[in-house]
């Protein structure tokens, strides 16, 4: 083996480092991180002339330290004049903008002995022009880094300071941008104009600022091309602490704070307009006297407009609530004194849904009015064709409760209007066995009914009444469970309408019997009544002759007896 050998030593890394760091940011594929070494091989001062092998290793220390990467072997160079030329590549994490050293063994000629290492090291030392490089890094896959060797983005800036300062100088004229973020990705997914963080317990994941106190001005704007992109987006990630994802601010009565036009604006989470506790994903808080002011310029449009679109289950389109004494959940208010306009609307497309629901407490409309009309002629004014105009249950004590403080009043009216057929002015049931189709209680007369001989004519009295009632029967049942299962006394309405026809109503096929009225049986009791005490006025007179008759007898049979008592006596004494 040739004695060692100092080596002259020349190196353009510093400048192929900043080409690659330049072409990263414009060409398709980036250059790599490997760079021509060039060295000039003397034995005994002697240039040589020979094939050598070499092993570069690249140190961060000129004596001792740690070694850097592995070692970068070349072999069977041809030296001409003791000149040599290798490429060397070390990898993109060797440099990180610290110093390097870079040692060299060798072996000569080519393939035989031992290496001999050359002293000392050779220092890798920057170029003039690429003294502004300090700082930057450039990894395998391109990424530029600032203050930071593992660049986790295109470009990664880190600092104890300000990461990023910059400036725009440009006229108004030519509308300048400090800095733009554009996602232009016409694809679908999700992208991000500008994506900002902040890890600090009162930090700003954006804080933007418009200073000037004039004009339209804004205090962060973002743009993104992409359907479903986000111009602007900022997180604070920090779990405690007053913090903020995006933090806008205008000093200028016509700026805005933060500015949103067009499409859906978007916020996640809950949002506090006036509170930093927000309960609900939008909740407003203000002294003011209206908390939220919606205004709606089109024609058909919504100035509010609530949508649960839950398919099941209790959920609400607008939920609105008052704590005030005299408050009002909800108020509408129609101010057009003219056309078909609605203070409050409800509509529902569901069979079993209701346009409007009220629950608790006096639900109270004031004015007339109208469901199924829209004249309404009382303060409650329903008109329906369904088998029930109102329909009300309740696990309380009444469904329908009805009040008349007038002196002529009727706490329930039923009127049923049409002039043929079964209907009912007042229906009742009870499906209890103890329960009461139609109970009447309280001090006023129990039930009435109109009677004037002022509205009636043929009157007659009912004839044979005893005759009739003699064909009547009354009898024990049990009804069936559609009709309450129990047992009952009561009559057989068909038997009684071939009595009386007038107290049994039918079904339409005019033979089943749908009902009869029991009171009126009370006429036929009254004449059966009377007929027997016609009868008995007759007996008692009847009575009275035979007791006279009879009396009349007795004396005659006393005179009778008196007189053949005599007879005898004579009879008797003459025989002695």
């Amino acid at each position: 083996m040739k004695e060692s050998q100092t080596g002259r030593i020349g190196c353009a890394l510093a400048i192929l480092l900043l080409a690659a760091a330049s072409a990263a940011a414009f060409a398709q594929e980036p250059l790599g991180s490997g760079f021509t070494y060039q060295g000039q091989l003397k034995l005994a001062g002697q240039t040589v002339n020979d094939t050598a092998d070499f092993e570069f290793t690249l140190w961060d220390a000129d004596v001792n330290g740690n070694m850097i990467g592995s070692v970068w072997p070349v072999n069977n160079v041809n030296v001409v004049d003791g000149l040599f030329t290798v490429e060397l590549d070390f990898g993109v994490p060797a440099f990180n903008g610290d110093k390097r050293w870079l040692e060299v063994a060798v072996r000569s000629p080519a393939g035989g002995g031992e290496f001999t290492t050359l002293d000392p090291r050779q220092p890798l030392t920057a170029t003039p022009y690429s003294l502004q490089t300090r700082g930057i890094f450039v990894d395998d896959a391109g990424n530029v880094g600032i203050g930071t060797s593992t660049p986790l983005t295109t470009l990664h800036v880190e600092s104890s300071g300000d990461a990023l300062h910059v400036v725009s100088t440009g006229s108004v004229s030519a509308n300048p941008t400090a800095v733009l973020g554009v996602a232009t990705t016409n694809e679908v997914g999700v992208s991000y104009g500008g994506e900002f963080y902040s890890r600090a317990s009162r930090g700003r994941g954006v804080a933007g600022f418009a200073t000037h106190f004039t004009g339209t001005n804004y205090g962060v704007y973002g743009l993104s091309d992409s359907n479903i992109g986000r111009g602007v987006y900022g997180e604070a990630r920090s779990t405690g602490g007053t913090n903020y994802g995006v933090y806008g601010k205008t000093n200028s009565s016509d700026g805005y704070a933060g500015y949103f036009e067009g499409g859906r604006n978007y916020f996640g989470g809950n949002v506090g307009v006036g509170t930093d506790t927000p309960l609900a994903p939008l909740h407003v808080e203000t002294d003011g006297p209206d908390a939220i002011f919606a205004e709606m310029n089109s024609i058909g449009g919504q100035a509010v407009f609530g949508l649960a679109t839950e398919p099941i289950g209790v959920t609400n389109g607008g939920l609105f609530q008052s704590n005030s004494t005299h408050g009002r959940g909800v108020f509408g208010h129609a101010a057009a004194v003219s056309g078909p306009n609605y203070g409050v609307y409800g509509k529902t497309s569901s069979p079993d849904g209701w346009a409007g629901w009220f629950v608790g407490g006096r639900n109270y409309f004031q004015g007339n009015v109208g469901i199924g009309t829209a004249a309404p002629d009382y303060p409650l004014s329903v008109i329906t064709g369904s088998d029930r105009a109102i329909y009300a249950t309740t696990t309380g004590i009444s469904g329908v409760y009805g009040v008349s403080r007038n002196s002529q009043g009727r706490g329930v009216a039923g009127f049923a209007t049409d002039g043929s057929g079964t209907n009912y002015g007042v229906y009742g049931s009870s499906r209890s066995s103890s329960g009461y189709d139609f109970y009447a209680a309280g001090a006023g007369v129990d039930y009435g009914s109109s009677s004037s001989r002022r509205w009636k004519s043929n009157v007659e009295p009912i004839g044979d009444p005893l005759s009739k009632i003699a064909q009547l029967r009354g009898v024990y049942f049990d009804w069936d469970e559609e009709h309450g299962g129990h047992h009952d006394v009561g009559m057989i309405a068909e038997e009684v309408g071939k009595v009386l026809p007038e107290i049994v109503t039918y079904e339409d096929n005019g033979i089943d019997a749908h009902g009869m009225d029991y009171s009126k049986l009370t006429p036929l009791l009254v004449e059966a009544v009377n007929a027997l005490n016609a009868l008995r006025a007759e007996n008692d007179v009847e009575i009275e002759l035979l007791r006279h008759r009879n009396a009349e007898l007795e004396a005659r049979l006393a005179r009778i007896e008196a007189m053949l008592s005599v007879q005898s006596s004579q009879v008797n004494g003459g025989a002695r």
